[in-house]
């Protein structure tokens, strides 16, 4: 027979809590609008409200408004850029950005909406190969509810 294991009977004791002497059950929470982070902020000037003030109408309305940035032109066949950089400062000066591309490709960025409708009539014109997206303010607005109304 094997011999008896001796177990050892240990007695349960919860640890006891750290609580100072000075806290009591009667203490309350302290409320949120008494925390000292909750306090209003000191008095604060803006140095810059006089300019903000002349941006704006009488009904409070921003008068400035920005106008999108016009889409880019993709041109094709371009085997020598000099012609087409030549055409383009004629027509719109120094108002655009462009990059030549792989495929014979150059994208024209336009930076104003008017250069960008010259540069597309005098590409028409020229019978150039290219092609582009209507700006932002040309496209349709359609509604959530008129394009479910559409498409039933």
């Amino acid at each position: 027979m094997p011999p008896e294991p001796h177990w050892q009977k240990v007695e349960y004791k919860k640890r006891p809590r750290d609580i100072p002497e000075t806290h009591t059950q009667n203490n309350k929470q302290i409320k949120l609008h008494d925390y000292w982070l909750n306090l209003p902020p000191p008095q604060i000037t803006n140095r810059f409200d006089a300019l903000t003030e002349d941006d704006q109408d009488e009904g409070g309305e921003k008068t400035t408004t920005k106008s999108p940035k016009p889409p880019p032109i993709f041109i094709a066949g371009v085997h020598n850029i000099k012609p087409l950089k030549g055409l383009l400062v004629a027509v719109s000066g120094d108002d655009f950005e462009f990059k030549v591309l792989n495929g014979n490709q150059v994208k024209v960025q336009p930076k104003s909406a008017d250069k960008y409708r010259i540069i597309i009539n005098e590409l028409i014109e020229k019978h150039t190969e290219f092609h582009t997206y209507k700006p932002k303010e040309e496209r349709c607005f359609r509604s959530p509810q008129g394009y479910a109304l559409l498409h039933r």
